[in-house]
């Protein structure tokens, strides 16, 4: 009798001890499912970062599911060497968020001008706790960001030849283009826009190529000023038109003022010049030529004199 109450009690025994073998089986493969589950919503904006500049990006959590309690958020890199990097605060604890309730972190990001023209991707893990369990949870939700370079393109150091220009005649335009970015800017032409008072040509377009940050493209434009255009300042406007890494066309214009003023009164002006020019050069054969004379007229006095002696 004795016996059978001591196998029973082992029975029972092990019966607990694959009870409790189980147990700790399923609750480590519960945590372990709700670790790699999503319960909570992640939003970030903007999502494009300025290259070269540090970007602040409001990350929301939304807490759709239960309470939690002792919230852990952290922002990292999945690459920090060559991906945006957080500057500053990265991590942030919270004592709970309420169910229905969002709750924003402002990370400030920055990314290298390197980085233009590429998407990179951040992780950002939640750790909390829920009602009723001793054992954290813990997700990761990835934020992929898109690293936007700048152009910034200006026109300058302006030169119009001939100035002023006559009507009928041809006016050439040089400047400069520089782009202050840090990104290339692609397929850059610069045009002379039609005007009243221009003819245009073939060269009054230029195609420029790619621009790189820092580094000036000049260019010489060319149009014929109209028979009928009278005496006057005239504003006519050169556009500069390119596309950025996505493709997008940008365009901005300049104004340039050419001096016209009638051929006759040009060659006006030039009249007393000439006329100069000519009064010097009638009076200095004058007075060559009377050098002439009186040397001619010395020496046949000096001969007469030797023949009379």
């Amino acid at each position: 009798m004795t016996n059978l109450k001591e196998q029973r009690m082992n029975n029972l025994k092990w019966i607990l001890v694959v009870l409790l073998v189980s147990a700790t089986i399923v609750s480590a493969l519960t945590v372990k499912a709700e670790s790699q589950a999503t319960k909570l919503d992640v939003t970030a904006y903007p999502t494009t970062l300025n290259a070269g500049y540090n970007t602040s990006v409001a990350v929301t959590i939304t807490n759709n599911f239960e309470t939690i309690y002792d919230v852990g958020v952290d922002l990292q890199s999945q690459t920090t060497s060559t991906s945006p990097i957080v500057v500053g605060i990265s991590n942030w604890r919270l004592d709970k968020i309420d169910i229905s309730q969002n709750v924003t972190v402002r990370p400030l990001v920055f990314a290298s001008a390197d980085l233009a023209g590429n998407v990179y991707s951040m992780d950002l893990s939640i750790s909390y706790k829920r009602l009723g369990y001793t054992s954290s949870s813990s997700e990761t939700h990835t934020i992929g960001f898109y690293v936007q370079g700048e152009i910034d393109m200006v026109m300058y150091d302006f030169t119009v030849d001939p100035d002023p220009v006559g009507p009928g005649s041809t006016v050439s335009v040089a400047a400069s283009v520089l782009n202050k970015g840090n990104v290339a800017a692609m397929f850059a032409n610069v045009t002379m826009i039609p005007n009243s008072i221009l003819t245009l040509k073939p060269e009054s377009h230029s195609y420029l190529g790619e621009v790189d940050s820092n580094s000036p493209s000049p260019f010489t434009l060319e149009a014929v000023v109209n028979q009928d255009t009278k005496p006057g300042n005239y504003t006519i406007k050169l556009r500069v038109d390119y596309r950025d890494k996505e493709s997008m066309i940008h365009t901005f214009e300049k104004d340039v003022t050419i001096h016209v003023e009638e051929v006759q009164k040009q060659q006006s002006q030039n009249v007393p010049v000439i006329g100069i020019l000519a009064t010097v050069v009638a009076i200095s054969a004058a007075i060559v030529l009377a050098i002439v004379l009186v040397r001619r007229r010395s020496k046949k006095r000096s001969k007469s004199e030797d023949f009379q002696t």
